[in-house]
């Protein structure tokens, strides 16, 4: 049975919360050795890791820090992280890029601004961490606004 990628991403946030590395990861959302034509290059197969590695590639990450709301107390998540911006998830990857301590699919994010430094990040129910808002501290804010914004409205 063929699995979508957004399956693959939802099943890879999930065992990311337990801190396993990327590669174990992979194997556990692509159970079956399936493969899946990645969306960035439309042309060849690739795993969901490869798909970040590609992206990351491609300068879509970005140094954030996690600013303390309900959600992301609630997940856990505090400290200095790296956003990847991929075609399908935003990812929040650890500062050595080892591992991703979540990742939101874009169709489960509602709303998404910038006041001063601070993207704002508003997730409904169906993300794996279930609804909440984040905030996340960023020198350039509005590049990653910018960047999620054409993923989420592509023209």
């Amino acid at each position: 049975m063929e699995q979508s990628p957004e399956h693959a991403y939802i099943n890879y946030t999930r065992a990311q919360q337990s801190q396993l590395d990327l590669e174990s990861v992979s194997r556990m959302a692509i159970s079956d050795e399936e493969s899946y034509t990645s969306l960035s290059t439309g042309s060849e197969d690739v795993h969901p890791y490869d798909e970040i590695r590609l992206e990351m590639r491609n300068e879509t990450v970005f140094d954030v820090e996690i600013c303390d709301t309900d959600a992301s107390l609630r997940c856990n998540l505090h400290g200095h992280y790296k956003i990847v911006l991929t075609d399908t998830s935003l990812v929040l990857m650890d500062n050595n890029l080892d591992y991703a301590a979540y990742s939101w699919p874009l169709y489960t994010i509602r709303r998404f601004g910038v006041q001063n430094e601070t993207l704002s990040l508003d997730v409904g129910r169906r993300a794996p961490c279930g609804e909440g808002l984040f905030n996340f501290k960023a020198q350039h804010p509005r590049s990653i606004y910018d960047r999620l914004n054409e993923r989420c409205n592509p023209k």
